[in-house]
């Protein structure tokens, strides 16, 4: 029989030391072992693996690159999240290099991995079709960012797409150049490939229901490289039509208008998505010595659509910018901010896809799958940087896209955009929008043509800030750029000053504050510009105070037109242009500035019985300037919490003081309570709130403190007078002696120990 001593001498040697019984040794045995269970179990803990396909190397490596930066700056944002770390996320990159045959091998590669839940990519349409049957075959969910031709999804139950696609980019293209530039001679110039042809027949199809005039090339990408002359010549006849459609990847493209356009040309041109990203211009200045030399030669005024542009986006988009240029040093395109939303997608699919401890992999990838199907509505879609994402029953995202132009090197959105609307009930006056070019409509969906209005802040100075009052005062410029139109654009009126602020041009009188330095008219575009002094207001949450920090706002909306009429975007030429100003607040440091358009919703009926048994919403586009500050912290602490902390030190100290010294410890510890309880109504009456503060904790801990050093005091004093007394034993003077002792051991520990609790609270309350 085996001897167990061994095992068992060194637990009693312990038991006899310490002196603890076997009840606390069968629990710390028993905690041992739980601590190495969760340890093994956390790191045997199935890994979840999301494969990212795209070019990471090769001519278009640039798309590529932005692919991953878009998903590492959502992982870094969500790394203290922990739901990284609970789901034991992995992200592998695979390098396609735009190449089909490639892209073949590839996605054999990541389906023979047991442990890839998804993919992200491919980037062209070409490569994710000719992966796509893979992964249908082997049920992986993939979504795309950036592949855009329709059989990738329609065949597909398996592939989703947060970006339209070429069906919608086509007959949208044709019904804007229809519509709103008002051309009908278009001559089509498309990449022989998936994209390209596909984006050549929606818009075919669409240009003839519109009776324009069309006539159609197609090229071959090697063709170019050796017989661009003959190509050139026979497109010289592009010179009699009105507008010129490229549909075709970036360089490509860049060689066509290197090669095709000039100053002063007869035509104008409009490109495809793939012109709206980073890596068209960057061909562009390659393809054309002109564009370096002379910047603007050829890229200037042309148009591009775009399935997102960030100036046009709301906070989120607007954030997310703010921090890519901060991470990266770079402009973001629509194609990063893109696949952040595709990260963030692929994230939330995980999570709720209801994933079990040792779940078949086919079944985590179903589940995964169907929890992006279920992503099917409004109510239940994500908030994207590029708005609500949501999926069709094909497992697209179904949305306008937006139109940009090039000015000075940059793309900007067009002066006019097209939003979805419904107006079943007057169809005269749908029909007599459409005519004017107010309305397009492509299948059953109509969408309204929408002004857009530059508008920019330059902030000179903030001042008065009153956080009893919540108010602060703030000097800026205004201004406003648009085309000429017979409607008021600049009647808006502020949101959050102290007294009613509108504008209204129209007026010979302005406001008090508002002084009009710019009236300008220069090609049928508006400026208008203000320089306004004003005091607004917002609502400030002190719940972290003294680690408080806030946002000051200015906002403001149209006084009458609604969304689907006008819409603010941020003027980002007109905001780079100007001289960064070095803005200061006294006691506060300014953390970020950001400016951004948004809806405000109200909904009634107007009186109107028709509406009276019916939703009835309005919507204004809103523009909003923000100012974050935060308080400067150790200056605040100095000033204000010293007091306090020498008082701590001070109480702390009276256990050292003999215990027959009972007034000068209570004294002490009064005055600590007196001067804590007047900072303390004195912070309470300089604020205006009703909830409980982080500072408070600090308070709240110090009558703790005062409590417990009053009530050792008192124990202390009392049997300190047991040990003097002379009619008592010994025994009793011992005893009490003993317990003295152990009270001012206690309250020893407990100070200290109760400071540290109150900096744990007050560090859950920083925020």
């Amino acid at each position: 029989m085996m001897n167990f001593s061994i095992l068992t001498k060194p637990i009693e040697r312990f038991k006899e030391i310490s002196g603890m019984g076997e009840k606390f040794i069968l629990f710390f045995c028993i905690l041992i072992i739980v601590i190495s269970a969760g340890f093994i179990l956390y790191n045997h803990q199935t890994k979840h693996i999301i494969a990212v396909a795209g070019p990471m190397t090769g001519l278009d490596k640039k798309n590529g690159k932005a692919m991953i930066k878009g998903i590492n700056l959502f992982l870094m944002q969500e790394s203290n999240s922990q739901v990284l770390d609970e789901l034991n996320l992995e992200i592998q990159i695979f390098d396609d290099q735009n190449d089909p045959k490639r892209a073949i091998q590839i996605a054999k590669e990541i389906v023979s991995n047991k442990n890839v839940v998804m993919v992200l990519g491919h980037y062209n349409s070409s490569t994710s079709c000719s992966a796509s049957e893979i992964y249908k075959k082997e049920g992986i969910p993939s979504i795309t960012s950036s592949a855009t031709a329709d059989d990738l999804i329609n065949s597909n139950q398996w592939y989703f797409r947060v970006i339209p696609g070429n069906n919608m980019q086509g007959r949208f293209i044709a019904n804007y150049i229809y519509s709103s530039l008002k051309k009908k001679k278009v001559a089509i110039l498309y990449e022989k490939n998936v994209y390209g042809q596909s984006l050549q027949k929606s818009f075919e199809k669409e240009a003839l229901k519109l009776k324009m005039h069309i006539k159609s090339w197609g090229i071959e990408p090697k063709e170019m490289e050796s017989n661009i002359a003959d190509i050139i010549s026979e497109l010289r006849e592009i010179e009699n039509y009105d507008i010129v459609f490229i549909a075709a990847h970036n360089a490509l493209g860049a060689k066509l208008i290197a090669s095709l356009k000039y100053p002063g040309a007869s035509f104008s041109i409009i490109g495809s998505d793939t012109f709206s990203n980073e890596l068209f211009y960057q061909y562009l200045k390659e393809e054309s010595f002109q564009e370096k030399a002379c910047p603007g030669y050829h890229s200037e005024n042309i148009y591009a659509l775009s399935p997102f542009i960030i100036e046009a986006g709301e906070e989120k988009a607007q954030q997310f910018k703010k921090d890519y240029i901060t991470l990266y040093k770079d402009i973001p395109s629509w194609v990063p901010a893109a696949y952040y939303d595709a990260i963030h997608l692929a994230v939330h699919a995980i999570r709720y896809a209801k994933i079990k401890e040792n779940t078949d992999i086919a079944q985590i990838r179903q589940n995964t799958k169907n929890c992006l199907q279920g992503i099917s509505s409004v109510e239940k879609s994500i908030k994207g940087v590029t708005g609500k994402i949501y999926f069709d029953k094909n497992g697209s995202v179904q949305r306008p896209f937006h139109i940009g132009v090039y000015k000075n090197q940059q793309y900007i959105p067009a002066l006019s955009q097209y939003q979805p609307f419904k107006d079943a009930k007057n169809v005269k006056n749908i029909i007599r929008k459409i005519l004017k070019g107010e309305v397009i409509k492509i299948d059953k969906t109509y969408t309204q043509k929408v002004r857009v209005v530059f508008t920019g802040i330059d902030i000179n100075t903030i001042s008065e800030l009153n956080l009893a009052n919540q108010t602060y005062a703030v000097d800026f410029y205004l201004w406003f750029r648009y085309e000429l139109c017979e409607t008021n654009l600049v009647n808006i009126e502020f949101e959050n000053t102290v007294e009613p602020l509108y504008l209204d041009d129209r007026d010979a009188l302005l406001l008090p504050g508002v002084t009009k330095v710019l009236d300008k008219l220069n090609n049928g575009i508006i400026t208008k510009a203000y320089r306004i002094k004003q005091l607004f207001k917002n609502d400030f949450d002190f719940h972290p105070f003294p680690f408080d920090h806030h946002k000051l706002n200015i906002k403001f909306r149209h006084r009458n037109l609604t969304n689907n009429k006008l819409t603010f975007i941020s003027d980002a030429i007109g905001m780079s242009h100007k001289k960064s100003k070095q803005l200061s607040i006294s006691g506060w440091d300014i953390t970020n500035k950001i400016c951004f358009k948004d809806m405000i919703t109200n909904q009634s009926s107007f009186g109107d019985s028709d509406l009276f048994n019916k939703e009835n919403t309005i919507k204004f586009s809103r523009y909003n300037a923000e100012i974050h500050i935060k308080r400067k912290i150790w200056s605040y602490l100095v000033k204000n919490l010293f007091v306090m902390f020498m008082l701590l030190c001070v109480t702390y100290l009276t256990f050292f003081i003999p215990p027959d010294q009972f007034s000068i410890r209570i004294s002490i510890c009064m005055s600590a309570f007196i001067t804590t309880a007047f900072s303390h109504i004195k912070t309470g009456s300089s604020l205006p709130c009703d909830y409980i503060l982080a500072i408070e904790f600090a308070f709240f801990g110090v009558y703790l403190i005062t409590a417990i050093s009053i009530l050792i005091s008192i124990i202390c004093y009392k049997l300190y007078q047991v040990e003097n007394n002379t009619t008592f034993s010994d025994s009793t003077k011992t005893q009490a002696f003993d317990r003295r002792k152990m009270t001012t051991l206690f309250g020893l520990i407990a100070h200290p120990v109760t400071i540290l609790v109150i900096c744990y609270f007050l560090y859950l309350h920083t925020g």
